[in-house]
């Protein structure tokens, strides 16, 4: 009965583990979705208030004051980065403004900020001046927001959890100060932690890899500092 009873127990845990876990992953995506909304309306209404393709510096300021993110950035066509204190560098070289250039608007990410040193998420949308292209608007948000998005509790205890890219790249992570310098500080691959350590066989890593490329769900087992988890 003892048995009967734990097995029951560990699976209903199962099974609330994972409709949080997609609940979370649905939760996220939604505001994910609302904030690149929110910079295509941005990008949208900055574009209509110009007398000119020039950039407004006190324009770009006043959106900064009022954004849901942490930092807004407009680029021009040369790649000029501005803000609310004018030029601060060029990014040409970088793939979110050059799809920007070609009217795409989505989501992108910064391992580590040239001004904060921080990883950073944002959204992006093109700048339309006489209907054609003069620039990209770019909303981001810093470690902290993505931490906080990434907060959570699991029977009392605080949930480790994971924000990556598909092909592993961490964006954020709950668990960063448990990693000790053994372990590589700068923790850059989900993949790469997963099979440190032998946390995870390599026949579980290719069901893992699997689903990212393909945006699916899945359970897994992994021993946490060896022990089960």
């Amino acid at each position: 009965f003892l048995d009967r009873n734990e097995k029951r127990i560990s699976s209903q845990n199962e099974e609330y583990i994972r409709e949080l876990t997609e609940q979370r992953a649905i939760s996220i995506d939604n505001l994910f979705e609302e904030n690149l909304s929110f910079i295509k309306a941005t990008a949208y209404l900055y574009g209509n208030s110009l007398s000119s393709p020039a950039a407004d510096i006190q324009t770009i300021k006043e959106y900064e004051e009022s954004t849901v993110f942490d930092m807004l950035r407009f680029i021009d066509r040369n790649g000029d980065n501005y803000t609310s204190q004018g030029v601060i560098s060029n990014l040409a070289d970088r793939a979110y403004f050059q799809s920007g250039l070609r009217g795409e608007a989505g989501i992108t990410y910064v391992l580590k900020s040239r001004v904060t040193g921080q990883r950073q998420i944002g959204f992006y949308s093109p700048v339309y001046y006489d209907n054609e292209i003069i620039g990209v608007m770019v909303g981001f948000f810093g470690e902290d927001y993505i931490n906080r998005l990434l907060e959570f509790e699991l029977f009392g205890s605080r949930g480790e959890s994971w924000l990556c890219d598909k092909d592993g790249t961490v964006l954020g992570t709950t668990v960063v100060e448990r990693l000790n310098e053994a372990q590589d500080q700068s923790f850059e691959n989900f993949f790469s932690y997963l099979t440190g350590m032998d946390r995870v066989a390599e026949d579980g890593m290719e069901v893992i890899r699997d689903a990212f490329e393909k945006g699916g769900s899945i359970d897994f087992y992994y021993n946490d500092a060896g022990d089960e988890a």
